[in-house]
């Protein structure tokens, strides 16, 4: 649907839809040579790519022509995805490049480029890229949550002249998930954000009072014969650290101060195990560069909960997200909290498996295995002899080296921990099935550890137009080992052979216009 102005006299327009014709996509050429990403969208690949233009407000004036005009072109080899745009601007001397951090730009002209490449209409991958260069990449998930925990390896560069700014984006193929073989279908958006008029000018409408977003993508068609590479990547690394603690643990003895020294070895690995399955390992990893937690303050009972920012757990994270998260990725009831591996103990090993099977398949499978080694205790000895601080091999730990006063008095418990998600969709709809396993792998400490289980069924269920639907989710879950009852925070007494369930449920109309109702339902036991 288009939409044109009928305008009389003293500057009266009234916006009016015009008949119906094809639905806006965008076409993609193949080109035999990548473009030079330099932001210019002048190389002579660029020419035959298809020009698409018919962009239109979705703020403030909601399907109203921009106020300025957008291109887009798209183009693709056996490796990348590569999207040139070019913002043209009269005023491009009011053209906002301020500089800012990967992940977080200011306030400024940008671009962002959304690919849908399974279609399924809630999955979509983020490219943002401003006037200024700096990028931004996420992926929103349930249609219209985003995260910015997702991280991908992408090229992009923006350049500004006298006509506005453009920007060249070129997208690795193996960072999406498609299907091999044949024609290819995917969504496809772009969203031009110009500061100076606090226009949102989208390739189409998003309204802002609605709960729609990935489902309401153009199409982009023309990929054909699509391969996603057999690659192998592998990032050892080597890293050292030392601390600087008294000797004795009482606030009345500081001195002396000794040297605590240590070491860790490791690495991470990145497999196509065919075009549509993926394999993401870690050998004791190290998360020294991710972004710290905000400190909050817990006056509750409750556990707090934390945003996955590790980037080994947020790789094919759309696939873990429950039905009804919001967009830290948290849930009425949470089967898999990824937070809580390696929360206190180190990571031995993690290897992820994430893709499709088939055109409508999608599965994820993830096993880590963590010690629940004790933290370091002080160095509280007599004062003869002194503590022992020979470098030792820690069976424990065999990439970590350090001193021998650091090894824990008791050997610690392994633990494994265990998810599988399998997902169909039918048309708009899907339906899920989730399981999840903590098991003890030793008893060495003597002290019984427990385990526990949880299988869980959720669905997500919408009419065609997404305006109607219900989502929800039903589990059960099984303690077992022969551990002491423990007390949570909130009161709640676990013990080993005890049964649970829950479930919840939000069904109505949760999209569209003029209003939207639902009732929600939640209960655990």
């Amino acid at each position: 649907m288009r939409r044109i102005a009928a305008c009389a006299g003293l500057g009266m327009c009234v916006w009016t839809a015009a008949a119906a014709g094809a639905p806006a996509v965008v076409t993609a050429s193949r080109t035999d040579s990548p473009p030079r990403i330099d932001g210019a969208v002048d190389d002579p690949q660029w020419a035959s790519a298809p020009v698409f233009g018919d962009f239109v407000q979705s703020f403030p004036n909601e399907g109203a022509p921009p106020s300025e005009r957008t291109e887009v072109r798209v183009l693709y080899d056996h490796r990348n995805l590569y999207v040139g745009v070019r913002a043209y601007d009269t005023q491009p001397g009011g053209i906002v490049r301020s500089l800012g951090r990967r992940d977080s730009p200011p306030q400024s002209d940008l671009v962002t480029v959304i690919v849908d490449s399974t279609l399924d209409r809630r999955t979509g991958y983020a490219f943002t890229v401003t006037a200024a260069g700096v990028i931004r990449d996420g992926v929103y998930t349930n249609d219209k949550q985003f995260s910015i925990d997702w991280d991908g390896v992408w090229d992009a560069e923006a350049m500004v002249g006298d006509d506005g700014w453009s920007a060249e984006l070129a997208i690795p193929l193996s960072l999406l998930r498609f299907a091999p073989g044949g024609e290819r279908v995917w969504g496809f958006h772009v969203r031009r954000e110009l500061p100076r008029t606090h226009e949102l000018i989208d390739t189409a409408v998003i309204p802002s009072s609605g709960s729609q977003f990935v489902s309401r993508f153009i199409e982009l068609q023309g990929l054909e014969s699509l391969e996603r590479h057999r690659k192998l990547e592998i990032v050892p690394y080597a890293a050292g650290r030392a601390a600087l603690a008294p000797r004795y643990s009482e606030p009345e003895r500081p001195l002396p101060r000794l040297w605590i020294p240590s070491a860790d070895v490791g690495l991470d690995v990145r497999s196509a195990l065919s075009s549509d399955l993926a394999l993401t390992a870690t050998v004791n990893p190290d998360f020294g560069q991710v972004e710290a937690d905000q400190v909050v303050l817990n006056l509750s009972n409750l556990e707090l909960f934390f945003p996955e920012k590790r980037p080994f757990f947020t790789q094919g994270v759309d696939l873990f997200v429950p039905v009804g998260a919001d967009d830290t990725g948290r849930a009425p009831q949470m089967l898999f909290y990824s937070r809580r591996i390696g929360l206190l103990t180190p990571i031995l090993g993690a290897a992820k498996v994430v893709g499709s099977v088939g055109a409508n398949t999608e599965i994820g499978v993830l096993d880590a295995v963590a010690m629940d080694a004790p933290p370091v205790p002080a160095l509280e000895v007599p004062e003869d002899p002194p503590p022992d601080r020979r470098f030792r091999y820690h069976l424990a730990r065999p990439l970590h080296f350090g001193i021998a006063h650091d090894a824990p008095d008791e050997a610690p418990v392994a633990r494994n921990f265990l998810v599988g998600v399998a997902r169909r969709r039918f048309g708009a709809s899907r339906v899920g099935l989730r399981f999840v396993d903590v098991a003890p792998l030793s008893n060495a400490c003597r002290c019984d550890p427990e385990g526990g289980r949880a299988l869980g069924i959720d669905w997500d269920l919408r009419t065609n137009d997404r305006a109607w639907g219900t989502w929800g989710q039903l589990s059960g879950s099984h303690v077992y080992g022969a551990g002491e009852p423990r007390v949570l925070r909130d009161g709640t007494r676990i013990a080993p052979g005890d049964l649970g369930y829950g479930t919840y449920l939000r069904a109505g109309k949760l999209g569209g216009e003029p209003l939207r109702a639902f009732v929600h339902f939640e209960y655990s036991s």
